[in-house]
This record gives C-alpha cells, sequence and structure tokens, in this order.
C-alpha cells in the first residue's frame, strides 16, 4: 500500500493546528511477515497552543497503542486473532483520555479537543476510527464516496430535513462540531470496516479541504491517479493548492492511502489449520466463528 500525508497552514491562519501520520508496522516469524498500514489524521481546536496540543496528543497516543497493542498480540503465542477492530476503537479511546486529563491539568490548554480520522489495513481489510467533521473518502472505479458522516450541528440540521446541503457549506455554525476527542471523559467512535478493491484510493482529510472544494472537484483530482508514489504526491499537492485557491480559511490537511496488488490476499482455503503462532485475519476469523467482541460490521 503507498501512503502519502501532507499539511499545509492554508491563507488565513497563523499557525497550523492539523496534525498528520501514515506508516506502516511489518511483524516478521520464521518466514512470514504481516503489514499494518496506519493513517491518522487530526484537526485540533482551542485556540492559541491548544489545538496544536490536542491534534499532536491524539496522533501520538493512538500510533502509540496501535503499535504496543499489536507487537502484544504478535507475541503472545496464545492469541490467535488480531482485533483489529478493537485495536484501533481503544487507541482512539486512549487518545480521548489524555486529551480530557491534559485540558484539566493545565489551564491554558482548558477546553481543547481535537477531530480523529483513523484507519489501518492488513490483508485485504481496512479499518476507520472516526471523530469529528474530519473525513474519510474513497476513490473506487472513478466514483467518489464519503466513507464517514460528520459529527456536526449543520449535518444533524440536514438529516433532520431542515437545510439542504448547499445550505450546509455557507452555513454560519457550520464549524461547530457535535463530538470532539478530549471534550468529554468518554467519546463515541465510529468503527467501520471495509474490504479492499484492487486500485482503490482511500483519502483523509481535515474540513479545511472539504470545507473549500466540493466533492466534484475532489473526485477530478483523485481519478487523475495513475500509479506510483508521485502520482500521489501530485494529487496531494493539487488538492491543497486548489483549496487555497479557493481562499484557504482553515488548516488543510490530506493522506492517501492506495490499494496495490499484494494488498489483496488468496481466497481463503475452505480448512484453515491452527497453530499457536497464526494470527488470524478477520476473515479467517469470521469463517470459523470467533464473534467480533460485539462490534456491528458496517461494510463501507
Amino acid at each position: 500500500m503507498l501512503l502519502e500525508a501532507r499539511t499545509h497552514v492554508g491563507m488565513q491562519r497563523d499557525h497550523n493546528e492539523d496534525g498528520i501520520l501514515v506508516t506502516s508496522f511489518s511483524f516478521c516469524e520464521s518466514d512470514k511477515a504481516q503489514e499494518y498500514h496506519l493513517a491518522v489524521l487530526s484537526d485540533g481546536m482551542g485556540g492559541a497552543a491548544a489545538g496544536e496540543v490536542a491534534s499532536a496528543l491524539t496522533i501520538d497516543t493512538i500510533v502509540r497503542e496501535v503499535y504496543l497493542s499489536l507487537l502484544e498480540a504478535h507475541m503472545n503465542k496464545d492469541q490467535n486473532f488480531v482485533n483489529l477492530r478493537r485495536i484501533l476503537f481503544y487507541a482512539v479511546e486512549r487518545a480521548n483520555e489524555r486529551v480530557y486529563t491534559a485540558s484539566r491539568e493545565n489551564q491554558s490548554y482548558y477546553g481543547m479537543g481535537a477531530t480523529v480520522v483513523t484507519s489501518i489495513a492488513c490483508q485485504g481489510r481496512i479499518y476507520f476510527g472516526h471523530v469529528g467533521d474530519s473525513r474519510v473518502y474513497r476513490l473506487r472505479k472513478g466514483e467518489l464516496k464519503q466513507i464517514t458522516e460528520d459529527h456536526s450541528f449543520v449535518n444533524e440540521l440536514m438529516k433532520e430535513g431542515r437545510i439542504t446541503a448547499e445550505e450546509a457549506r455557507h452555513h454560519p455554525r457550520k464549524n461547530v462540531i457535535t463530538r470532539a476527542v478530549g471534550s468529554r471523559q468518554r467519546v463515541k467512535v465510529d468503527s467501520l470496516v471495509g474490504t479492499l478493491h484492487e486500485d482503490d484510493l482511500y483519502m483523509l482529510c481535515s474540513d479545511g479541504l472539504s470545507g473549500m472544494i466540493e466533492d466534484p472537484e475532489i473526485e477530478d483530482v483523485l481519478t487523475k491517479w495513475s500509479g506510483g508514489q508521485d502520482s500521489l504526491q501530485d494529487l496531494s499537492k493539487e488538492l491543497i493548492d486548489r483549496a487555497n485557491r479557493a481562499g484557504g480559511n482553515d488548516n488543510i490537511s490530506v493522506e492517501l492511502m492506495a490499494v496495490e496488488d499484494g494488498d489483496i490476499p488468496d481466497p481463503l482455503p475452505d480448512q484453515i489449520a491452527l497453530d499457536p503462532s497464526h494470527v488470524l485475519t478477520w476473515d479467517e476469523a469470521a469463517q470459523l466463528g470467533i464473534p467480533d467482541q460485539g462490534f456491528v460490521e458496517i461494510d463501507v
């Protein structure tokens, strides 16, 4: 999987409160390697330096917790199933605890919070955790789809039929979000899971991008994807340039995840032979009837 991340302060702000990170982990055992591809994007809020602190804490915590959980799973010979959905869900919850605690312990950080979108891909599956109005999009066969649903005041109005999508874009309270990492002691995390298809292109972005250019324009840019890291870099730069030309009213961040041939696993065997060193994929666990600890799958 190819990964790309880019951020820009925009045209109106004097500092950047967005945080971005993309990375891959590889765990090897004997002659086999299991790879995980992680993306995290967070838009901080709180004024002064507090927004930067919130987004940095969010990203640091999620990356740390995901890595340690994966390491523990691969070192634990009695554990046959890596529950990526729970790992990601727990990591976002831990980030919420850290940001909330920091905002209560330091008066200058009081009231800070952050949005987050994060994803982890492995063995043909991709998992998402989401809080706030930063978004995930997927381009598949030339068609763009918004995967996440904004946790925002205007989205609630739209769902109730009180305003249109066009009215939402210009609503005076369009930046008011209904959920944030660190704003309360506990946070409700949207948890989604999907299946990777060949040539899928996923985009994570802050509202500094989605609030400045509309979905058809985003689709127009992403359909230029031609393969390779250079193409991803060109796409991320063009997206940010377009948002800035449209006004650049906020910090702008974008992360791209491009699916390659090797990211799609071979079909599962009819019979799965378990041994103490085997780490199950989500599909294998489902085939064996191992429950996903209460999560309901939403295939995106």
